[in-house]
């Protein structure tokens, strides 16, 4: 451009355009060659890729065509095997066992066994009678005397702890007139094995008495020696009898050394058939008290 008028370009001003106007076509000349390769690289890209899209159909096309129909035959499956089951064989026959001979009992030599017989039932002459009948079978009779109470309800057969066998054959010489109790309260030291009480319960019965009512009287048991369950056990036993059980506690001390029976006026028959059946357990005493019907301690 012209200077105006009235003004000269100076040197530096003509210097400093050119050296702007020369920046600008270089930026333009720059992105005049950016946008090109943007073009090319897009047009390239282009190109290679409807190529390559064409030669892979062509390909897949051509494959098709070559490749042969492929068809699968279904062989037929084997016929299966029929098994026969296996016969059944006859099972043995089952095995007869025969059971075990029972062996005999042990022995026991009567001979060797001391037996003492006492009458505790008032019949005179029975102790004699029942000590033939055990002699005959082959014990040792070593004694026959009267017991310390001719009213023993039961008959009782006193043996030494261990030898409840020669008790239990006592016992069977004797069953046809005598059922017996058996008691191991024998002292193991004693010289006697046996020791035979004729009760009361005779077969056949002995000479009839008046009946007495053991359920009149109200009882009250009482433990003064002290063993737990003491008077429970006697309670239990005087219960099962047919007696009138009201009470069973302790006494009022463990100290007692003799067993005693209190009993109101009239109620005597009574006490003395709770006396009878506590026996050979316990030997109790009588007293009269008046205001009880019937206390055991």
């Amino acid at each position: 451009p012209v200077p105006g008028p009235g003004r000269a370009p100076k040197v530096g001003e003509i210097s400093q355009r050119l050296s702007s106007r020369a920046t600008v076509g270089r930026r333009r000349a720059r992105r005049r060659f950016l946008i090109g390769l943007v073009a090319l690289i897009t047009v390239v890209s282009l190109v290679g890729g409807i190529y390559l899209a064409g030669r892979w159909f062509f390909v897949s096309e051509k494959a098709q065509e070559v490749a042969p129909e492929v068809t699968t035959k279904a062989e037929p499956a084997p016929p299966t095997k029929v098994e026969k089951a296996p016969e059944a064989k006859p099972s043995p026959p089952p095995k007869v066992e025969r059971a075990p001979e029972a062996k005999p009992s042990l022995e026991i030599d009567k001979s060797k066994i001391k037996i003492q017989v006492l009458n505790g039932n008032g019949v005179a002459g029975e102790a004699a009678r029942i000590a033939d009948v055990l002699k005959g079978s082959g014990f040792d009779i070593q004694a026959i005397a009267d017991a310390d109470y001719d009213a023993y309800p039961h008959t009782f057969i006193r043996h030494k702890p261990g030898q409840g066998d020669i008790a239990n054959a006592v016992a069977k010489e004797i069953e046809e007139f005598y059922p017996a109790l058996l008691y191991s309260n024998l002292s193991a030291d004693a010289d006697i094995d046996i020791v035979l009480i004729l009760g009361r319960d005779k077969k056949g019965g002995l000479v009839s008495e008046p009946v007495v009512d053991k359920s009149k009287a109200r009882i009250d048991v009482l433990n003064g020696n002290g063993i737990a369950g003491s008077a429970r056990e006697i309670a239990d036993l005087l219960k099962r009898n047919g007696f009138n059980i009201s009470y069973i506690g302790d006494a009022d001390r463990y100290d007692y050394a003799q067993t005693v029976i209190r009993y109101r006026s009239g109620n005597k028959d009574v006490a003395q058939l709770v006396a009878d059946e506590i026996k050979p357990k316990y030997s109790a005493i009588l007293e009269e008290e008046p205001l009880l019907d019937v206390e055991l301690v």
